[in-house]
């Protein structure tokens, strides 16, 4: 090699000191102030102090919707193999949380807190490894680079801080921000300490959930990238880095292709409304999924403000890498090679949650997801920072921080809220289960507090009640139902070509309505049921129920898993007195046929009258599963709720219901903590927020 090539791979694979005076660092303000390593690392610790008291009072003990699925493994009825760690659930393979899970499981018991206290520790963790890149890459701190904290640990990641399912998201990002880290440390191309720990991460990710499938495939080639820059080098650190790259891009690239052996995707559009599948409905989702890095409350006052935002952010990011990549001929800066690599994979990740939840509504908001797309943002500050112009970089850091400031008050009011009425709801299924009622009633009262589908959720208790685990070794034994059939001819059709057994669903208000004689209680209702959907997707079975209690209909969304049009028997519970059924099929032009509709009438009518207890309108529910309402009460006299759910898309506006049980008369000895009904105008300050979380 001739000594012009060996000096230009030298200065390829070599990091040249990273001083706030390099002729090469941004020069934006040179004035150091002590006070900003006080203030960055104050922010962190607070906000980390404040993540832990939340989870601490909020975190759920009990499970969460799709924390059930580990149910036959609490039970030992489901061993732990490869076959079921690959299994796909919900369109996602997730080996690593559920080895996570199970090792929590088995050490803690069904217990989910240890797994949201590490959610908390790892977002911490990364923010702190972001404060030390950014500080390594410039030099020195700025009081700007609060940011960091901010955004990764203000109580909009309510979802990551509350859900253990989250962890798969939480993974995903921790992998994804070590490579960023990996990236913005290094000028030149990875040396094999930074490379082995990058190639890990990257072999990982696909590992953790879809999203990570997307982003590691969108990296492949900046890892090969890394294996070719460093061709012919002569460095010592530089040995083996080929060797690394190149391994670590095969396996990543073998794992990527046998998730897709025998996958199936989650083709499901739970809302009410039909949205029609298009580039600009796609566009508009990644928008929103981006959005909401900036927290749970990013929709707030209107998402388009979130999304124009982060339109903008990522427009003058990526103009920053094209320039620098022109300036540099692609070779000449591996730096920004990966940053535009890592920025394009966030985009990739954005563009095929567009793809899959265009239908899913403002469900894309949900702070579940801002565990996810935060690292778009920590990008997009590294780039502004490290390519962004001289003279404009210290007014883009001030928008950085003041943008993430200014959603952290309405962060902590969302996450004040959905963290207390998840606590109430859990208290009051615990006091219901520990009161020993039927495992129907339970269903009828709590499901959207612990899982919505209830055929599932029924199995899954009876499984728990069977081994033996407290608390749900009280659960009495199955009760038997009389049994009532619907007549066969409905009421009133509607956008239904019916032919005697079933039809043609011709628009997407098509329903079914059978009237009863008369007002009846009853336990529930199942009915036998088969769709075909020409587009694929799973349709949006929903019953509404006219109760005689209040003037709102009770609504159920039904889960059909079907895309064949095998038959299946849907059940869903109720605990209250009706007097109509309403049947939609689908709000898509599809096919389907009903066999028959039961009503599971109880031996026993409960006791006294049906009273209707206040009704307040509830926001934050299993997000992206239903939409329409909920009847999530008890109605039996003095002992019951009688809260109607209702809400447009999710999440909806409104307020959160009072928690009460069937086994609050049972329980009016015990001293119960006051419970706070909200106004849908209310809104907490957000000191009061922090006070009573640190309190």
């Amino acid at each position: 090699m001739s000594h012009r090539n060996e000096t230009r791979m030298a200065a390829l694979t070599t990091t040249p000191p990273l001083a706030s005076d390099s002729p090469e660092m941004l020069p934006a303000d040179r004035t150091l102030e002590p006070a900003c390593g006080w203030f960055v690392l104050g922010t962190w610790l607070f906000l980390t102090v404040v993540a832990l008291g939340f989870v601490t009072l909020y975190g759920n003990r009990t499970p969460r919707w799709e924390d059930w699925f580990f149910v036959p493994f609490i039970t030992g009825a489901q061993r732990v193999d490869l076959a079921w760690l690959w299994e796909n659930v919900q369109g996602h393979r997730a080996p690593i949380a559920k080895l996570v899970l199970c090792a929590c499981y088995s050490l803690f018991g069904f217990n989910s807190k240890p797994i949201l206290y590490l959610n908390v520790l790892l977002f911490s963790a990364l923010a702190l490894g972001l404060l030390w890149a950014i500080r390594k890459a410039r030099g020195r701190w700025s009081y700007t680079d609060a940011f960091f904290p901010i955004v990764l640990l203000n109580l909009g990641q309510a979802e990551a801080f509350s859900w253990a399912q989250t962890f798969a998201y939480v993974s995903a990002t921790s992998l994804e921000t070590l490579l960023l880290i990996l990236i913005v440390t290094r000028r030149g191309a990875l040396n094999r300490t930074s490379l082995v720990p990058a190639g890990a991460s990257l072999i990982l990710l696909p590992l953790t959930f879809g999203g990570g499938v997307v982003f590691a495939a969108m990296m492949v080639p900046w890892m090969l990238y890394q294996g070719w820059v460093v061709k012919g080098s002569i460095e010592p650190s530089s040995r083996h880095v080929r060797p690394i790259a190149l391994g670590s891009a095969f396996v990543t690239v073998m794992i990527i292709g046998l998730y897709f052996v025998g996958y199936r995707p989650l083709n499901d559009a739970p809302g009410e409304q039909y949205v029609k599948p298009g580039l600009a409905v796609y566009a508009q989702t990644a928008l929103k999924y981006l959005g909401s890095g900036f927290g749970g409350a990013a929709y707030q006052p209107l998402w388009q403000f979130s999304g124009s935002l982060i339109a903008v952010i990522l427009l003058a990011a990526f103009l920053c890498l094209i320039q620098a990549l022109a300036r540099s001929r692609l070779t000449g800066d591996p730096r920004a090679v990966g940053l535009a690599s890592h920025m394009v994979s966030c985009v990739a990740v954005a563009w095929v949650v567009g793809m899959g939840r265009y239908a899913w509504g403002n469900t894309i908001f949900d702070s579940r997801y801002a565990a996810a797309s935060v690292v778009a943002l920590l990008g997009s500050y590294f780039v502004w920072e490290l390519h962004g112009p001289p003279f404009l970089v210290p007014l883009g850091r001030m928008l950085f921080f003041t943008a993430a400031a200014g959603f952290l008050a309405a962060n902590f009011q969302l996450g004040y809220r959905h963290g207390r009425t998840l606590r109430d709801a859990e208290r009051a299924f615990l006091r219901d289960l520990r009161a020993a009622e039927p495992i129907p009633r339970l269903i009828a009262h709590h499901s959207w507090v612990t899982y919505w589908y209830h055929e599932r959720l029924e199995r899954y208790l009876r499984q728990l009640r069977d081994a033996g685990i407290p608390p749900y070794n009280r659960l009495p034994p199955d009760r038997s139902f009389r049994v009532r059939t619907l007549g066969p001819e409905p009421t009133e059709i509607v956008e239904i070509d019916w032919n005697g057994k079933g039809g043609k669903i011709l628009g997407p208000d098509a329903y079914l309505r059978f009237d009863l004689n008369e007002p009846q209680f009853i336990s529930g209702l199942r009915f036998r049921f088969s769709l075909v959907d020409p587009s694929g997707m799973m349709p949006a079975v929903r019953v509404r129920l006219q109760s005689d209690t209040k003037p709102e209909l009770l609504h159920y969304n039904c889960r059909y898993e079907s895309t064949t049009g095998e038959e299946a028997e849907i059940l869903v519970y109720v605990d209250d007195r009706i007097s109509r059924v309403l049947l939609f099929p689908n709000n898509r032009v599809s096919s389907f046929r009903m066999s028959s509709i039961e009503l599971l009438l109880p031996e026993t009518v409960p006791n006294g009258p049906i009273r209707v207890v206040e009704r307040n309108s509830f926001r934050l529910l299993p997000a992206g599963r239903t939409s329409g309402t909920i009847a999530t009460g008890c109605r039996n006299g003095q002992n019951g709720m009688n809260s109607v759910l209702r809400r447009k898309s999710w999440p909806a506006s409104g307020v959160y219901p009072k928690m009460s049980s069937p086994a609050s008369g049972k329980t009016r000895d015990r001293k119960r903590s006051p419970i706070v009904a909200y106004s849908p105008h209310c809104r907490i300050a957000p000191v009061s927020a922090l006070v009573a979380i640190l309190a």
